[in-house]
């Protein structure tokens, strides 16, 4: 093992171990969750919205939390962590709370060793928000945790019905105002939005936070290529989880605090808390293996065994008008390098008609990070953690409370390189408009014609690679996310680049990769990166694209949900090999991004056949060698969306 896996190793354990420690004594922390002054002008600069002060600011007391098993229409037993606050819970104020439903896949409590289980105090996020008034719901879905039950594969129509379960159980309640919302980042965020499809009548809103809309191009195959390392490293962490094991990374300090999941003690007698959760991690064993099943897969139509169905059987966009139909309001929160789930977002905002708000933000997985490449990577996240959660109480005051004004139905994003946030309500953002920069003569980039025609020759590298942090990495580590070697990267790519730029360029929505290529193989991978070259040489990374060449047909057909960029349908019907030599045009969306690219700045376009650090590997053979052609009837190009300053 080479000294930075190591290191890497020990950095992803010592999070762990910390994040323990944090959990444990955030009891003695209560000050942390109390609003400043300044937290309330920061967080009007950013969101908009009327000026508050902390005069008021809510404190019900810190949460009484109780574990129980509820059990399901079909008898599996749901483990359940209910935080009240306090003040509601002992009736020391005559109001009820509205509840906030978590569903999650990732262990609902972690159960310490020792004394550090009884120091073990609330997550900023139960604290703030029992402080604030409102009951917190925590769930091991079906199959994982300490609940009962089998994943069959992710969300699945069980699981979902199961939250439905959960919500009548929580209306039943006499603490309950008979009003839900469903909340959560990563699988939680999936989990919350799948929630608004269920017509239940306490549910009115919905925060689905840095999470996917279409499991096929958002994470799994983002532009039909396997996303070969995410998908096995969540499928081992889900194996990892769902047998009651610490992640492999865990340090030995983590390993020392944490014993597993947090069991459920029941009431009266019978099996003990302990005795119940070795039953359930044994009917584990049977839950799908994610990665085994997605290796099947090639087309969004094709069924893997293991899991039963298509991955649009378990897609959000898939239930887009039962969501239409029901009529939630929906808050979208995410970063533009986290993943495709900026993407993610954007489809969402577009194709719903209900209440909707959405926030973009410079941020990793889960925006604990700024990772804006224009700044320092150690600059602490823009707002802070509590001034989001101030931000998301506000909305969720006005749909599960009645207070205060009905949020603003917009997108608040952060345009990076100016390193300022801005709001609006339509996306792309009024004026913007679509600029083609021609790759040219001499690997340039040419904003204008130029009437030549030409080929340049590639060899894929199979070693090119986008690094140990990239985008599509920070959504199981939550880690930075820093492309600082581009310029040594972009020596085994195919570079394209323009002249320095005579003025700034704000770059904010959807850029398009147009590529007509040849190939020596029937097909392959094909990834296109957006880069600005500062005077000094230094090379950032923006954004980028990829697709492979199977799935390259443009379809004509409606899509089912609102894209930005050519549509691909990514079915086995509309699957065509490569024919070596012949030329095929290449017309993908990239990632969108908000970035401000200065005066004298220059545009990079690099073009790759391969991420070695991240997808998988097409073909298995010898390097096919690539001709990318310009000029004349094979005019590729680089379309951007400009907002002209």
């Amino acid at each position: 093992m080479s000294s930075m896996e190591i290191s890497r190793r020990a950095r992803a354990g010592l999070r762990i171990w910390l994040a323990l420690l944090l959990m444990s004594l955030s009891s003695a922390c209560g000050d942390d969750t109390r609003p400043t002054e300044q937290d309330y002008q920061h967080m009007v600069e950013v969101f908009g919205g009327r000026a508050q002060t902390n005069e008021q600011e809510p404190d019900y007391g810190p949460p009484i939390t109780n574990s129980f098993y509820l059990i399901m229409r079909d008898g599996v037993r749901i483990a359940v962590d209910v935080h009240l606050p306090q003040k509601i819970a002992l009736g020391q104020v005559q109001e009820l709370a509205p509840a906030i439903l978590r569903p999650t896949r990732y262990w609902r409590a972690v159960d310490l060793r020792g004394p550090l289980n009884r120091l073990r105090g609330p997550s900023l996020f139960r604290e703030f928000f029992c402080g604030s008034g409102y009951a917190v719901v925590d769930v091991d879905v079906r199959g994982s945790g300490a609940s009962f039950g089998l994943q069959l594969h992710p969300w699945s129509s069980d699981e979902v019905l199961d939250y439905g379960e959960v919500m009548d159980w929580i209306v039943a309640q006499p603490w309950s105002n008979g009003r839900i919302a469903a909340s959560g980042a990563s699988y939680v965020g999936t989990a919350a939005e799948f929630c608004s499809i269920l017509g239940h009548p306490a549910l009115k809103a919905v925060l689905p936070r840095f999470s996917l809309y279409d499991v096929y191009t958002d994470i799994a195959f983002p532009g039909g290529v396997f996303n070969e390392w995410f998908v096995r490293r969540w499928g081992e962490l889900n194996n990892d989880l769902d047998a009651n094991r610490l992640p492999e990374e865990s340090s030995f300090l983590a390993r020392l605090a944490a014993l597993g999941v947090a069991p459920v003690e029941p009431d009266g007698d019978g099996p003990s808390g302990r005795e119940l959760l070795a039953q359930a991690v044994a009917g584990h064993a049977d839950n799908l293996d994610i990665y085994a099943a997605s290796r099947g897969v090639t087309y969004r139509d094709d069924v893997a065994d293991e899991a039963g169905t298509d991955v649009d059987g378990f897609s959000p966009h898939t239930f887009l008008g039962e969501t239409q139909r029901n009529d939630v309001a929906v808050y979208a929160w995410g970063g533009w390098f986290d993943g495709a789930y900026a993407a993610s977002l954007l489809h969402r905002f577009a194709s719903l008609d209900s209440p909707r708000r959405a926030v973009i933000g410079p941020w990793n997985h889960g925006g604990g990070k700024h990772v804006s490449p224009y700044q320092d990577q150690n600059k602490e996240t823009d707002p802070s953690p509590l001034v989001q959660l101030m931000e998301q109480r506000r909305f969720l005051d006005y749909w599960l409370k009645g207070h205060g004004d009905m949020p603003a139905q917009e997108i608040v994003y952060y345009t990076m390189g100016e390193e300022t946030w801005k709001r609006s309500p339509v996306w792309p953002p009024e004026g913007a408009v679509m600029r083609a920069l021609r790759l040219s003569p001499g690997h340039s980039l040419a904003w204008n014609d130029t009437n030549h025609v030409g080929v340049d020759e590639y060899v894929v590298d199979f070693t090119a690679g986008s690094g140990p942090l990239n985008r599509w990495r920070t959504q199981l580590s939550r880690s930075d996310v820093a492309y600082p070697d581009r310029a040594e990267a972009d020596r085994k790519l195919l570079v394209y680049e323009s002249a320095p730029l005579p003025a700034d360029l704000e770059i904010t929505g959807t850029p398009v990769a147009d590529l007509w290529i040849t190939s020596t193989a029937t097909d392959g991978h094909f990834f296109a990166y957006l880069e600005d070259v500062a005077p000094d040489e230094t090379v950032r990374y923006l954004s980028e694209g990829m697709l492979r060449a199977l799935h390259r047909k443009i379809s004509d057909d409606v899509p089912p949900y609102v894209l930005n960029g050519p549509y691909h349908t990514f079915l086995r019907a509309d699957g065509e090999q490569l024919t070596p030599g012949k030329p095929a045009r290449l017309r993908f969306a990239m990632l969108p991004l908000s970035a401000l690219v200065r005066q004298g700045h220059r545009i990079r376009l690099a073009i790759a056949g391969h991420d070695a650090d991240q997808f998988a590997r097409l073909p298995d053979a010898e390097a096919p060698i690539i001709r990318v052609l310009w000029g004349g009837e094979h005019a590729s190009r680089l379309e951007l969306p400009i907002i002209p300053r």
